[in-house]
């Protein structure tokens, strides 16, 4: 069973890698600080080039990497993770992917296209990076998600430049889309990665604004997975929880604070969501989603009361592409909640990641 947390995952960081293209003795012109990430910042130096700093979110006031950059023609990449495909695409750039991480994942159709073609290769075997894949493929840039503590000298000695992402441990969402100015620094594409952004915060906000602007009752919400006698929970300084909230719920764990998930006894778990008005759930599942399957075989969740009313709502990720558009889709998903707690106010609302189970 997934658990809920949307990538909210405990990591170690590693030491700062050495920066791309060496270091310059240009001056600071304008520093540009991201209006909702809080793991990168760009500055604009004299020389025409660009500094990246990216910082440990684990531990913010330390540098998790500097990156100096001049605009360079790319003209082949690599990246471990599928959430980065949605920022290449989304700046169109697939072209120049030459090979991807985990691609039996991968659900972005344009990607899925050129590995189904062979232009894309996977660098993945398990869980483990293919190092002579990777070399095979020849990457100028290596995009990454520094999980786990290894060390990239290994690449960076090959002259791969390695470029840490570490969208995923954002809190809000607009801030895990904000990192697509990170790519169309690096892709040449500055210009057109802001006006993305803008478009995509524009879309959220409103979305946002129609829940705050309106008089409503805010229903309570519990989202989590239940393993080995616990239930496991976002906390509430947690993406999940912040997406909920601008969806106009009341996150039963919005008090909350936590660098990783909650641990919660099954019988606790009852007593705080008894009164619950929906429970959702991430779910990677072959087949239809029902009560049934949010149960899993343990009927005591039907004393809750979201069960009983059958609020229930699920994202499955066998049929949407979560863990890859998503990331540059915070509004769409925004707009299924929205639809789910407060039916009829987006409107005739087809839902792209959240939905609700039918009635029987």
């Amino acid at each position: 069973m997934r658990i809920f947390v949307f990538f909210l995952l405990a990591i170690v960081l590693h030491s700062c890698i050495a920066p791309i293209d060496g270091k310059t003795n240009a001056t600071l012109v304008r520093t540009i600080t991201p209006s909702y990430a809080k793991g990168f910042q760009i500055d604009e130096m004299s020389d025409s080039s660009t500094r990246i700093t990216l910082f440990n979110l684990e531990k913010p006031s330390e540098k998790l990497q500097v990156i100096q950059w001049k605009n360079s023609p790319l003209t082949s990449i690599a990246c471990l993770s599928t959430t980065h495909i949605a920022f290449l695409d989304k700046l169109g750039k697939i072209d120049i992917l030459k090979a991807v991480g985990f691609t039996e994942l991968v659900k972005n159709k344009h990607a899925v296209e050129k590995i189904q073609d062979g232009s894309i290769i996977n660098l993945t075997v398990g869980h483990d990076t293919d190092d002579e894949k990777l070399y095979a493929a020849n990457p100028q840039l290596f995009f990454v998600y520094p999980f786990g503590g290894g060390s990239y000298q290994k690449y960076l000695d090959k002259g791969i430049g390695v470029v840490q992402i570490s969208e995923y441990l954002e809190n809000h969402p607009l801030g895990r889309a904000e990192w697509i100015k990170v790519f169309g620094v690096l892709l040449n594409r500055r210009e057109e990665a802001d006006r993305i952004f803008s478009e995509i915060e524009l879309r959220y906000n409103a979305f946002a604004s129609m829940v705050k602007d309106k008089t409503i009752d805010q229903p309570t919400v519990f989202t989590g997975s239940y393993d080995s006698g616990n239930w496991f929970a976002p906390p509430g300084n947690s993406f999940a929880a912040h997406l909920l909230k601008d969806a106009g719920a009341r996150y039963i764990y919005a008090d909350s604070l936590s660098s990783g998930n909650l641990v919660i006894p099954f019988e606790s778990m009852i007593k705080t969501t008894f009164e619950t008005d929906f429970c959702g759930k991430i779910i990677h599942s072959n087949e239809a989603v029902t009560v049934e399957k949010m149960l899993e075989g343990d009927e005591r969740l039907m004393n809750i009361k979201a069960f009983k009313e059958n609020n229930l709502f699920y994202c499955n990720t066998n049929e949407c592409d979560y863990h890859g558009d998503a990331i540059m889709e915070p509004e769409f998903m925004l707009a299924d909640l929205i639809a789910i707690f407060n039916p009829g106010m987006v409107g005739e609302h087809i839902p792209k990641y959240f939905k609700k189970i039918q009635s029987k």
